[in-house]
């Protein structure tokens, strides 16, 4: 999937092309549903999906493909509007107004979003404040391009009307929200796919169809979606009704994912909007044309955002419990590797707390010091059995766990431990140090290093033994030839010695 973004992230001429095409086409057919719904003596289209579809275009392109890009817009959006009775000041305008629309769109979301996948990233859509970010740069950019475009009616009619702002800038913010949002979703399970099994492989993941059950539960939903928006749009009088599509709503967004519930969403919200413009629905009695298209696409997006922030929600919290178990599974096993390590140790390793609490210890410290078992709590000093060299026992404030965890650094030391559970005797090396800024609490925590010497420390001591007896050994030999050196240092004093005759 990765290499097939990447491939998408790098356009050739040929895909250039490709793109200016079929964007082209998009916004055209698009376009033309749109000025279906034109106010006559407004020249201005109740419902604007091509915005949507604008926004997306330019959304997946870079700095090679928007000058093309750009151009194809232009000439779409000022033929679609020739073409369907708009005066050619009304197509300037409305040319001006979609361009500079796009331009601050994708200014804001690339700015605001630029991991994402469609908007200069490779991260697909999936998080809350993404979908914050997006409603952001949708009411900004539709703003600016409403505002505009009204100021050009304005200077091509001599007319402006707060009315048709509003209607503007609603109907332009909710087709460029859904729109970029499906195409966010759908955009990279499409890229990667690379045949019809893939295509088949996006629905079943789309909709979890991994049990009978799931597949029974999705065609009761879209059961029940029929039937709430028949009985809701097929009378003037169902206002009492409307909150069960909020239902259905949150039902899809609780158990299905983001691409299913947008699919859903845009299916029963264009439902909705056809038997609202048809004069059809709760939002039909609305006597003015504006806000009954206003109100009725609001109600869409309501309802379109509210399964998407659950199903966001929900994706979060999954994505969450699956980096929490791998992070505990993670935390086991290091777990069971630091207790094997340490009990593998023939050296005493033992972790203090504040107060004496005993965090850590492992089979060698109790062996060492004679032990059955460590308890949770260091004992009285006396417990221990442990002795300086001259015979003195330790008190409570010379325990070496003690000291460091005043943040004295004990060298390793001997001591001498006599315990009943240890007859002969033992010599232990021990050694301790503070371990600061290990705790996340900020407590104090000391770490005691404990090592039977007692064979080291009687071979050192038979060495020496030894060694004594050596020197005693040697020290008569050295004590005669230091006599005769002496004498011989005595005779020659006075000078050269008179050579004396042998006996015969």
């Amino acid at each position: 999937m990765d290499r097939a973004l990447a491939t998408a992230s790098a356009p050739t001429a040929t895909r250039r092309l490709l793109r200016v095409v079929c964007g082209t086409a998009l916004f055209v057919a698009f376009g033309f549903v749109g000025r279906v719904t034109v106010i006559d003596q407004d020249s201005l289209s109740l419902i604007w999906p091509a915005a949507g579809v604008a926004a997306l275009w330019f959304g997946t392109g870079d700095r090679s493909t928007w000058p093309g890009d750009t151009a194809a817009l232009a000439v779409a959006t000022f033929a679609v509007n020739a073409l369907t009775g708009a005066t050619l000041a009304t197509s300037l305008a409305f040319t001006a107004s979609n361009l500079l629309q796009v331009g601050v769109f994708v200014l804001l979301a690339r700015r605001w979003m630029p991991t994402t996948w469609g908007l200069g990233g490779r991260e697909p859509l999936h998080r809350l404040a993404d979908l914050g970010l997006l409603v952001a740069a949708s009411t900004v950019a539709c703003a600016v391009g409403a505002l505009s475009g009204a100021l050009g009616l304005w200077a091509a009619s001599g007319e402006f009307s707060a009315a048709n702002l509003l209607v503007w800038w609603g109907r332009n913010t909710i087709s460029v929200l859904v729109l970029v949002t499906f195409g966010l979703l759908v955009g990279p399970p499409l890229v990667a796919a690379a045949s019809a099994r893939d295509l088949g492989r996006i629905v079943y993941d789309a909709v979890h169809a991994r049990t009978l059950g799931r597949l029974v539960e999705a065609e009761l939903l879209v059961a029940t979606s029929i039937g709430v928006y028949a009985a809701l749009f097929g009378h003037r009088n169902a206002e009492p009704l409307s909150f069960l599509v909020l239902a259905v709503s949150v039902w899809a967004g609780l158990r299905f994912t983001p691409i299913a519930v947008m699919v859903h969403g845009i299916a029963v919200g264009a439902a909705g909007l056809v038997f609202t413009l048809n004069g059809n629905g709760p939002f039909a009695g609305i006597e003015s044309a504006h806000y009954r298209a206003l109100v009725a696409q609001v109600f869409v997006a309501t309802t379109v955002l509210t399964g998407l922030a659950l199903a966001f929600s929900r994706t979060e919290r999954d994505n969450a419990n699956r980096r929490l178990a791998h992070a505990r599974r993670e935390a086991d096993e290091r777990a069971r590797l630091l207790g094997a390590v340490l009990e593998s140790m023939n050296e005493g390793l033992v972790v203090v707390g504040d107060g004496g609490q005993v965090l850590v210890s492992n089979s060698a410290s109790q062996r060492l010091l004679g032990l059955d078992r460590l308890r949770d709590q260091l004992r009285p000093a006396a417990a221990y059995g442990l002795f300086h060299d001259d015979g003195t026992p330790l008190t409570e404030e010379e325990l070496p766990a003690m000291l460091a965890l005043a943040g004295e650094e004990i060298p390793p030391t001997d001591f001498h431990l006599r315990a009943d559970s240890v007859p002969q005797g033992r010599v232990l090396e021990i050694g301790a140090r503070p371990l600061a800024g290990q705790d996340p609490d900020d407590r104090s925590l000391a770490m005691v290093n404990i090592r039977d010497v007692t064979l080291d420390r009687q071979h050192r001591d038979a060495l020496a033994s030894f060694a004594g007896v050596v020197a005693h050994d040697l020290f008569n030999p050295l004590t005669l030839v230091s006599g005769w050196a002496e004498s011989l240092e005595e005779e020659f004093a006075d000078g050269p010695v008179p050579r004396r005759s042998a006996c015969r």
